[in-house]
Formats: structure tokens, sequence, C-alpha cells
């Protein structure tokens, strides 16, 4: 394979020969059993690509971003029950944003490329991470800024962030606008639970406002969703327990939720003065039992994930109250 170098050319970033250059994210395996995955720059234009890796290392280039249709995917792709890929890109598309709002798109394993949906700031901007297909057939995923509420401001982006969903044909609906107080800035993205609903963090935002990472106010949520964007926020940060999740949850065999935070927890512990993050579960599940179709067990099997027999019909959980997070390890600590 090509050495992947930095090129200063008109301040795009270019690849070996235009394949790309700086994956940020991880592959996914396609039922062809190659590897399919995104880079944030290079390819031909240096805006980024979409590529197929076969087991043997052979790359070849799908799509390369040419701004108008999309560029910079932070996000890898997300193979579709349809056999298609879905994913999202930083910017392009849109000029209303810095270096453009960002996008959705689809893309098929022969490379024939569409673009879904080019955020437009008031609809939600600068999507960070990739999609999650519901049972529903909608996919649905986060902007980290933009929405209805420009209060949030970190540097030159606006806006609290979105929650949204979009059809395969690329019909966009905004389920949620993040204000602040219930959550701003949401990098992760979506997973959908047994219970049918949807739970993700925001990196900023929640009830307590002391922290501020990079301009953004506020240590951070949990919170969860349901396919028709009622949202309820689960837990706000305070530092203690954790502070600034950058990641997606997971849902363990147990029935939890599970995830860490990039900052928070025990100051001065090898980190300087700063706290080195946690890990952390949390309890809140709704009690109505979800009946997993055969497009949920396909999407799962296609991600690598096997639903425990434990909550693959139903999930039953005693608390029916949202709970404090369970911090489960910060440096110097001992996990419990």
């Amino acid at each position: 394979m090509n050495e992947l170098v930095r090129h200063d050319t008109s301040g795009v970033l270019r690849g070996a020969n235009g394949d790309g250059l700086s994956p940020e994210a991880s592959l996914v395996q396609g039922t062809d059993g190659n590897f399919y995955g995104t880079t944030f720059g290079g390819g031909a234009s240096g805006y980024g690509a979409a590529f197929r890796l076969t087991p043997n290392g052979r790359v070849t280039v799908l799509h390369s971003f040419s701004y108008s249709d999309g560029a910079y995917p932070l996000s890898g792709l997300l193979l579709g029950t349809d056999g298609s890929f879905y994913g999202t890109t930083f910017g392009g598309g849109s000029d209303v944003c810095f270096v453009g709002c960002g996008t959705v798109f689809k893309i098929a394993r022969n490379g024939a490329f569409t673009t879904l949906y080019a955020f437009g700031l008031s609809d939600g901007a600068k999507p960070h991470s990739g999609l999650a297909e519901g049972v529903d057939g909608y996919f649905y995923g986060t902007t980290a800024y933009g929405g209805a509420n420009e209060s949030c401001m970190v540097g030159s982006f606006v806006g609290c962030g979105t929650v949204f969903k979009i059809t395969p044909a690329g019909k966009l609906t905004s389920l949620y606008n993040f204000a602040g107080g219930d959550g701003a800035n949401p990098e992760a993205g979506l997973i959908q639970a047994s219970d049918g609903n949807f739970y993700g963090t925001t990196d900023a935002g929640g009830a307590n406002s002391f922290c501020n990472a990079g301009g953004a106010v506020g240590c951070g949520t949990v919170f969860k969703i349901t396919p028709n964007g009622v949202l309820t926020t689960l837990h706000s940060f305070n530092g203690n327990d954790g502070a600034n999740p950058l990641s997606a949850l997971i849902q363990a065999r147990d029935g939890r939720l599970y995830g860490t935070t990039f900052d928070g927890g025990l100051v001065g512990s090898g980190c300087g003065n700063n706290s080195c993050g946690t890990m952390f579960r949390i309890h809140h599940l709704a009690r109505s039992p979800l009946c997993i179709s055969s497009r949920a067990r396909r999407t799962a099997s296609m991600a690598g994930i096997q639903a425990p027999r434990s909550f693959r019909l139903r999930m039953g959980i005693s608390t029916e109250q949202p709970q404090a997070a369970d911090r489960l390890n910060s440096t110097a600590q001992s996990s419990r």
C-alpha cells in the first residue's frame, strides 16, 4: 500500500497518489468480506475519500469528496440493511458554516455515491459521528453544532447541536435541538437500546456549568430520546463523576449502559492539573419490551454484535427513575 504523507497544496491535505490521508474512524466489513472506511483528508481533491480494502491489503478509492458533496469525514461507514453504506461528513455542502456545515451520504460497494442531505446550520451542523439504523428503517444521528439555539459557541462554530433522523431517500427530520441546560454539542453517535429508545451523550452543557473545555460550557450529559424526539436528560456530569464524554455508549449483557468521559474524575493523579477521565455505567432504561426484528438482528450481526439472549426479546430493569451514573473507575481509584 502507499505511504500516506502530508502535502501543503492550496491549504488541502492529499495522500500519496490521491488515495486518501488521515483516516480517523474504524473500518466496517461488508458482506463481500472486504473492509470499507473513510479518510479525513486526501483523495483527488483533498477533502477526504471513501475506500475499500481487501483482506490482502489492496485499496480502491470508491469516492473522493469534492466539498460540494461533503468534506472531511470524521466517522466511519454504517452498513445498512439494504446493502449500501451510509455516513456523514464534518464539512462541505452548504457554505453557511466555516468549511461547510456537513452532509449525510450513501455509497454503494461499486462506488455509486449519493449526497442525501446537506446541513444548513439552522437544522444542524458539523456531524462528528456516524449513523445508527433504527428498527424502523430510519437512520439516526447527531450534529455537534447548529440547530435552533445559537446560545452555544465554540470558536467559530455556533449552535448547541441537534438529534436527527433521515430516511434512506434523504428526507431529514430534526428530532431535538439542544439548548445548553439539557446538554450541548453532542460529538458521539447514538445507540438504540433494547427498549427501542436511543441513548447518547453530549460533550458539554447540562446542569453543571463550571466545566469549560475548549470554550464549551458545561460538563456534559447522558440522554435518552424516543424515535419521535422526546428527550430526557438522564445524568448531568459534575466533574467529580466525569466530564465531557466524547464517545458513544454501549449496552452490556447486564442491560445497563456503559461509557467513558474524556475529562473529570480525580485531579492530579498523573495528569498534572487536569483530571484523567472516567468510566461509568448508568442504569435507567424504560421497561417497555422491544421485539428485536430481523432487521435489527442483521444490523447487529453486520456490526459484529451479538444481542445477549437475556434481553434479545425484552428488557426488565427494576429502576424506573433516571439514576446518577456510577463512576466505575478513574485514575488512582480501584474499579468496583
